[in-house]
């Protein structure tokens, strides 16, 4: 029995070693870059990405993709609501900052070649591929502001809420 089961883990190692790996893991450094006027931009990340190649040209993939804190200022003016109020207009500085994690989860289809398609003889062989799949977008914002509004005197801008909130977006991933 011992030399049965000897004999069969020597062919299946040998078999393993010659065979393309079924599971594969990638990573990436790249650049977000938010270019909305009021809200410029621009952090790192990072991602990670699993795949389970099913079949040649089938394959399932699960990422997650976090980045550095973005960071942003503007200058906004409150107005007086009553026009006794010294002064009227009251200019502070609204500073933000932006996290964002992504994670995701897809199928990736090779249009030409396999995931497991080598160079060979010197000859260069290439793939071709789609993916899609679904992601849910985390984020975590934080606005603080150089001096405190009193809000019974000013109207703050609607969009210069102080404090911290997260959010979640679905997303659609298509490639």
């Amino acid at each position: 029995m011992k030399k049965l089961f000897l004999l069969l883990t020597i062919i299946g190692g040998g078999a393993a070693v010659q065979g393309q790996n079924a599971f594969s893991l990638a990573t990436d450094l790249s650049v977000l870059r938010n270019m909305n006027k009021d809200q410029e931009f621009t952090v790192l990340g990072q991602s990670i990405r699993s795949y389970l190649h099913l079949k040649p040209k089938e394959s399932v993939y699960a990422s997650i993709a976090y980045y550095t804190k973005g960071q942003f200022s503007n200058t906004v003016t409150a107005l007086a609501y009553d026009p006794a109020t010294t002064p009227q207009r009251l200019n502070y500085t609204a500073r933000s900052s932006i996290r964002y994690t992504n994670l995701s989860f897809g199928w990736l289809h090779y249009f030409k070649g396999a995931y497991n398609l080598e160079a060979y003889e010197g000859k260069d062989t290439w793939n071709l591929y789609g993916s899609a799949g679904f992601g849910l977008l985390l984020g975590t914002a934080e606005n603080t502001h150089s001096v405190q509004v009193d809000t019974a005197l000013y109207e703050k801008p609607p969009l210069s809420k102080e404090g911290t909130g997260e959010f979640k977006r679905l997303t659609l991933d298509l490639a």
